[in-house]
């Protein structure tokens, strides 16, 4: 992911692609994950204990739904997006890389989505005993 940054970054100095956003999204999504989750893994491995009871284990499980959804949402989005470019060379300016306002709106939904889904168990009270 940090390659991937690297390269999208200092490779183009302008973003000429709405598409790039997406992969970077993406690669953000990904980062969040691999520093906020693994590591709370990799303590609970060496050590044994989980560190933070419930609070950590409750932001854990948030931002591995969050990410999840994210993924989801994104690689779907793009996988679309290169369908249409494929199937429709000539009409694929009317769809979603080429118009960055609506990607723009797609990362919003897609940023808004996995929030909701992963603060869906936050929202009820807890009842398990």
């Amino acid at each position: 992911n940090i390659l991937v940054l690297a390269v999208l970054f200092m490779g183009r100095r302008k973003f000429r692609r709405a598409e790039d956003w997406l992969v970077i999204s993406l690669c953000f999504i990904n980062l969040i994950t691999v520093t906020l989750v693994s590591v709370v893994a990799l303590i609970k491995y060496f050590t044994g204990v989980y560190p933070g009871r419930w609070r950590v284990c409750n932001c854990q499980s948030f931002f591995v739904v969050f990410q999840s959804t994210g993924n989801l949402v994104l690689v779907a989005s793009l996988s679309l997006d290169r369908c249409f470019a494929i199937n429709m060379p000539f009409k694929y300016r009317l769809h979603l890389s080429t118009n960055p306002k609506a990607v723009g709106w797609l990362l919003v939904a897609v940023w808004s989505i996995g929030l909701l889904f992963a603060s869906l168990p936050f929202l009820a009270p807890n009842t398990v005993k």
